[in-house]
């Protein structure tokens, strides 16, 4: 398969063509989330674990690439165990928070159509698999979630700072950086009511884009892990900041000289 021009992929200047390929999208992601439910268990030997989340990670990447990639021929895929750039490329958690689809909590599906650079997000797809709800965008054209048959705007909560607030956040992989956050975790309860470990990544993103959150931080995100939720969030009237390995979602301003420096300074 040729990959895709610059020229060929200038249909997506069409933001008609845009919501198609969005709407086109969400319905191949539903799909890929009524065969994780169908296909889902516990494991209770650790080996045994760790080959069925890979084995259910691997199967779930080949059937997005297979069906996302047909979608717009000749578009890139960038997943956990496939990698082809293009103009226009699908990049792809097929699970997003595989500690969680193994012990009963929140994953999810993470889809974002992006550039050839991994700069620019023109679609952004989140989707939670066990309450069946969606998080989506489309560059321009705001933000939306899709629970049954109801769609509702996303739209971040900036009202003026109260300790009445929830802010989000991720311990490390890195297990050497979790006294750096956890002391993240006590400055930024200054402020806040609650401090929740939820994950994953994207659907805490979503979470601060549904009004739900005032901030989700974390260290070491991968691309995978924001690519959708950046989107749905600064289409919902949110900010993301980056600073070394750290990353935060928010939304109130945090650029320049908004950035927490009482919290992460």
């Amino acid at each position: 398969m040729t990959s895709i021009s610059e020229d060929d992929a200038g249909m997506l200047e069409s933001k008609k063509e845009q919501l198609l390929i969005c709407q086109r999208a969400i319905d191949v992601v539903g799909s890929v989330s009524k065969y994780i439910q169908g296909r889902m268990m516990t494991p209770s030997d650790k080996d045994e674990r760790a080959r069925y989340v890979e084995s259910m990670s691997s199967s779930v990447e080949d059937i997005l690439h297979r069906k996302l990639t047909a979608l717009i021929p000749g578009s890139g895929f960038i997943g956990e165990d496939n990698s082809s750039s293009a103009f226009l490329n699908w990049v792809v958690d097929p699970i997003d928070g595989t500690n969680n689809f193994l012990n009963g909590f929140p994953f999810a599906i993470s889809v974002a159509l992006m550039d050839e650079k991994l700069k620019h997000a023109y679609i952004g797809i989140v989707k939670s698999v066990q309450d069946d709800a969606f998080y989506c965008a489309v560059d321009g054209e705001g933000a939306f979630s899709r629970i049954g048959n109801k769609t509702s705007p996303l739209n971040v909560n900036d009202t003026p700072a109260s300790n009445s607030e929830i802010s989000l956040f991720s311990m490390p992989e890195d297990k050497t950086k979790a006294r750096r956050m956890l002391e993240y975790v006590l400055k930024a309860y200054d402020g806040a009511s609650d401090m929740k470990r939820i994950g994953p990544p994207s659907l805490d993103i979503c979470r601060v884009a549904a009004g739900m959150a005032r901030f989700y931080f974390a260290l070491d995100l991968k691309p995978c892990d924001v690519a959708a939720g950046s989107l749905i969030l600064t289409e919902a009237g949110g900010h993301i900041a980056k600073r070394d390995d750290l990353y935060v979602f928010s939304a109130i301003n945090v650029d320049g000289d908004d950035f927490p420096t009482e919290i992460f300074g």
